[in-house]
Order: structure tokens, then sequence, then C-alpha cells
């Protein structure tokens, strides 16, 4: 059996964009990033004793956005049907 730690922890970043987690015991993270207009990024980090790590994490910007919409119309169908019937007799294959 395994056991697994389901602390949150959540930062804003600073002035220049950087986030420090303080007093995290030693192990392995999972983070996610997020900003508005930014697609999110995830990873996971190990973090060791004593250590201060870097992550670095890029976030794509968003530049154009997208949206439609389909709206269900209805619509006559028309059609022609022309029927060709040819028949083969006893009498025709003589």
């Amino acid at each position: 059996m395994q056991f697994v730690d389901l602390r949150r922890q959540q930062l804003n970043t600073a002035a220049l964009d950087e986030a420090l987690f303080q007093n995290l015991p030693a192990g392995r993270y999972r983070f996610r990033a997020r900003a508005a207009n930014h697609q999110d990024a995830s990873g996971r980090l190990l973090s060791k004793p004593g250590i201060t790590l870097n992550q670095p994490v890029f976030l794509n910007y968003n530049a154009i956005n997208v949206e439609w919409s389909v709206r269900g119309i209805t619509i006559q169908d028309h059609y022609e049907v022309t029927l060709n019937a040819t028949f083969n007799s006893w009498w025709n294959c003589r």
C-alpha cells in the first residue's frame, strides 16, 4: 500500500514572476502553473533537504481565441427519381 500526501499549496508569483515555496518537506511533487490568457503547464519535481530548487516553467500565450456556434436549419430536400427497367423474356433469349 502506498500513502500519498495530499497537501496542497498555492502561491502567486512575485514581481519577477517567481514563486518560492518555503518549508516543504523533502519528497516528490507535482505542480501546475496557470495564468490568464495562457495555457496551463504541469510537471513533477524532486525536493531535497537543504537545497533550493529552480524549476523553470513556460506558459504558452493564447494569442488567438476562436469560438463558433452551430445553428441547425431546416432545408427542403428535392429528389428526382428515374426508373429504367429492362426485361428479358424467354422469347428474346432464342
